[in-house]
């Protein structure tokens, strides 16, 4: 169904009725006309503002997290000797896409949302990230404590915090919390968490300039 004077979004305009009190052809009917029939502000403006991103680009680092810190209980205390390279390579690759996805995913938000809003936008990627990579290294140094020196939690829940801590203090002030890197491995995958925390502060900074 088509309503009078609709023809499209983008060039609404409201019908403009006829008062039977005032003469269709007098002045001040046109002149009331002319002002009901302004073009309305672009209704894409107020739709930009409720854009999404792609979440897929955040499955990396939901599905990624979610597998590490239950595997990281799982295999507590079950060292193993053999294999380090192999799994470090491919956790160092797993962390490279979470970050890589969580960076694009903000970055889209931060391009469509209202500036005032943009700061709330980082807030919780960030967190699944700090999450990603606590779980990541403490399934690490569950499978090889050869890893990780200095002060880390003797229990299973006391250990997942030691490196939940590390992680946060990587991601925010570049503190690890008497936690040390003893592998090359470590310190790439602790690396890559900074840049991501670079690429933040980047953010945030364009939005406080």
């Amino acid at each position: 169904m088509t309503w009078p004077g609709y023809s499209g979004l983008n060039n609404y305009r409201p019908p403009c009725f006829s008062n039977p009190l005032i003469p269709a052809n007098s002045p001040s009917y046109k002149k009331s006309c002319k002002k009901n029939t302004a073009l309305e502000p672009d209704c894409r403006d107020t739709f930009s503002g409720s854009s999404q991103g792609n979440v897929l680009l955040l499955t990396p680092a939901i599905f990624g997290g979610t597998a590490f810190f239950i595997l990281g209980f799982v295999f507590y205390g079950r060292h193993l000797k053999k294999g380090y390279k192999k799994f470090i390579f491919f956790l160092n690759i797993w962390a490279l896409l979470a970050s890589l996805g969580a960076a694009v995913y903000i970055y889209q938000l931060f391009k469509a949302r209202n500036k005032s809003r943009r700061f709330d936008l980082i807030v919780w990627p960030s967190a699944m990230l700090i999450f990603f990579y606590g779980s990541a290294y403490n399934l690490l140094y569950s499978l090889y404590p050869c890893t990780f020196g200095g002060t880390i939690g003797k229990t299973p829940i006391s250990q997942f915090l030691s490196f939940m801590t590390f992680a946060i203090g990587y991601i925010s002030i570049g503190d690890s919390f008497s936690i040390t890197h003893e592998k090359t491995g470590t310190q790439v995958l602790a690396a890559i968490e900074a840049l991501f925390n670079l690429y933040v502060l980047s953010l945030i900074v364009s939005l406080v300039i």
